[in-house]
């Protein structure tokens, strides 16, 4: 089991509780979302000026097609994790499994798991963890997964079973704890990095649409500071 974290974000360190909670409120995430979306959206928007190589390699696929796109991947992305079922996970700590520290896994909740996959669940202590399912166990009469069960899989892992229940007595994880099934990853950050300076060369309309669109309180945060930063200047 590696403890895992949900983003970059998440630690009170990091950002103070009041902007944890709104960015974790559906209806601030759906008001910023509107916001990016009437921003990069709009006619004559400047984010249609930025040439890429693409626009040279494939003249066809227009400018205003990679702001759709970019847009159209984020919104995809956060109607995902509102709803529950993606989740972007960032590993703090390897304790049972052998991912990378310091690696993103993308997990998504839309089948059941299977003996062999891998699962982000919720432990009953308040941290959340990545685990490879050893057993499954479905309803009567139905081929439904109603609980399972997981182990590390580094030699000498510690046992699974002390985080499903407050006490540590059940043998099997309920299935509600489980946030979803590993679909893709690990990723590096520099490897995604690399992928990001490749992208924005290719397509930078594309990427800044994404980037407006998928982090909009965080660029709406950082447009608030450049502007006072600006103003502290102009009048000082």
């Amino acid at each position: 089991m590696d403890n895992a974290d949900d983003d970059l974000f998440s630690d009170p360190a990091l950002l103070p509780s009041v902007l944890m909670r709104a960015r974790d409120d559906t209806r601030v995430q759906l008001v910023a979302w509107l916001a990016a979306t009437a921003g990069v959206l709009k006619p004559g928007e400047a984010l249609w000026d930025w040439p890429g190589l693409l626009d040279f390699l494939v003249p066809q696929v227009t400018r205003q097609s990679q702001v759709v796109f970019g847009w159209g991947l984020a919104t995809i992305l956060l109607m995902g994790a509102a709803a529950g079922r993606l989740h972007l996970v960032f590993t703090v700590e390897r304790r049972a499994m052998t991912f990378p520290l310091r690696s993103f896994l993308v997990f998504a909740r839309l089948r059941h798991p299977c003996v062999g996959s891998i699962v982000y669940f919720d432990g009953y202590d308040g941290k959340s963890y990545v685990s490879r399912v050893q057993a499954v166990q479905r309803r009567p009469y139905s081929k439904a997964v109603s609980c399972i069960q997981t182990h590390g899989d580094l030699p000498g892992a510690p046992s699974d079973q002390p985080l499903y229940s407050p006490d540590g007595s059940a043998a099997w994880l309920d299935l509600q704890a489980v946030r979803g099934t590993l679909v893709a990853g690990p990723f590096s950050v520099p490897f995604l990095t690399v992928l990001g300076c490749v992208a924005g060369i290719l397509i930078p309309s594309g990427v800044r649409a994404f980037f407006i669109t998928s982090q909009a309180l965080f660029v709406a945060l950082l447009y608030m500071v450049i502007r006072i930063v600006v103003l502290m200047f102009a009048f000082s």
